[in-house]
């Protein structure tokens, strides 16, 4: 339960015309307003702890509304003078002009003016939002004061304060500042997987992977009416960081085997042969570890762990499914454009020295590493023999028989050691 207060505010030309128990009757109409509203679970006034107390009607004997009026009189005079010291904590008079917003807007009390408080309970956990409670609370209380005859022309005002209305602040606050970290963040993302794939569309292409989990699981939670909180908005930016490292694998890996000479579809089956057993152990391993967290009593901790373990699920699904079809359309013809695009450049630049594989050959260099060895060598070479006669022969890679992958052992054919 967090307190929500609304403040009254009378000023001296309205007490000069009113008495003080026609303004206290008015503050237990609007407290029975609110008690009333479904998101609040108790409220409390000054008004809680006097009798209710009719104004006498127009035709009421002169000596009804005189000992009406002096009744009131006492009672104030009481509260003034602090003789009902447990009153001050509901109703208090301003000695001086208060600023609310801003500098000099008076808006929170001006010198004279009679201050009432009623403070109301609100359920933390309810499904109501705060800013609709707000504007809920703000409107009865605006309603009443109208139809008791009271205009907040310069005859008295309110304000809705308390823990709720800091809640909403922090919690739109931090709303704002998840977006804008995640925005952020696929921004440098998209810009490193541009750069790394050499590749404006590849590169934007690759980041709806990264995406697909955050649309589904948010997507299906909107769909069902579920409430997002804070501890819901943040597994949106953990998701995006742990997707995109299952991405970069198997786009690494894709790009090193076009570089060999695979053909699109051969380095598709070879990318997700080497990669995808590792991403299903490490997804399944993150995912069960944080679904550890479901039967936490603490609400926003068990749909943490609840979200991000569907997230991860979704995201393997994304880098297994999703990317390779992906990579087999128009984003694969990207990334393999801008390969040929880097073999060619290389070519111009060791015309007599480099050649690139052959589009069918499976020769692999044992001691490579993604995009570390991009072409194979090739050149005329001067060996010297036992006599010292040197052969010109021509030596490059043959082709050869790999086990275990890009980094694994090699079977190959005899290589000379090239010289320019």
């Amino acid at each position: 339960i967090v307190p929500v207060d609304a403040i009254i505010k009378f000023d001296r030309k309205y007490q000069e015309e009113s008495q003080f128990f026609d303004r206290m009757e008015i503050v237990r109409r609007i407290e029975n307003r609110l008690h009333d509203h479904e998101a609040i679970a108790g409220t409390i006034s000054l008004a809680d702890f006097q009798p209710v107390m009719e104004k006498p009607a127009e035709d009421a004997s002169f000596l009804t509304k005189i000992k009406y009026n002096r009744r009131s009189a006492e009672v104030l005079d009481r509260i003034k003078l602090g003789e009902i010291p447990s009153a001050t904590s509901f109703l208090t008079f301003a000695d001086t002009d208060r600023d609310w917003n801003e500098t000099g807007d008076k808006a929170l009390a001006q010198e004279g003016d009679e201050i009432w408080r009623i403070t109301a309970e609100s359920y933390l956990m309810t499904d109501h939002e705060y800013g609709q409670l707000l504007e809920d609370f703000d409107t009865i209380v605006r309603s009443e004061l109208a139809t008791s005859g009271v205009t907040a022309n310069g005859t008295s005002s309110h304000i809705v304060t308390g823990l709720v209305p800091i809640f909403l602040r922090t919690q739109r606050a931090l709303m704002e500042s998840l977006m804008e970290s995640f925005g952020l963040a696929f921004a440098i993302i998209a810009v490193v997987m541009v750069v790394m794939l050499r590749s404006l569309g590849g590169g934007l292409f690759s980041m709806l992977p990264n995406l697909l989990p955050i649309f589904v699981i948010f997507g299906f939670m909107s769909m069902s009416g579920m409430k997002t909180d804070m501890g819901t908005m943040i597994t949106a930016s953990v998701a995006l960081g742990i997707a995109v490292d299952g991405t970069l694998h198997l786009l690494t890996w894709f790009r090193e085997y076009l570089i060999r000479g695979k053909s699109r579809r051969e380095a598709i089956a070879s990318s997700l042969a080497h990669c995808a057993p590792a991403m299903t152990q490490t997804s399944l391993i993150i995912a069960i570890g944080l679904s550890m967290l479901f039967p936490a009593t603490l609400l926003m901790i068990s749909k943490f762990g609840l979200l991000m373990a569907a997230l991860i699920m979704v995201a393997l699904w994304g880098d297994i499914v999703f990317l390779p079809a992906l990579l087999a359309g128009p984003m694969g013809g990207m990334i393999e454009r801008s390969v040929q695009r880097d073999k060619r450049k290389w070519a111009e630049e060791h015309p007599s020295s480099i050649e690139p594989h052959d589009s069918g050959s499976e020769g692999e260099s044992s001691d490579s590493s993604p995009g570390l060895v991009p072409y194979a060598v090739s050149s005329t070479s001067n060996t010297t023999n036992g006599n010292g006669n040197g052969n010109g022969s021509t030596m490059g890679h043959h082709p050869s028989e790999t086990t275990g992958g890009p980094h694994g052992s090699t079977k190959s054919g005899v290589t000379g050691r090239s010289r320019r």
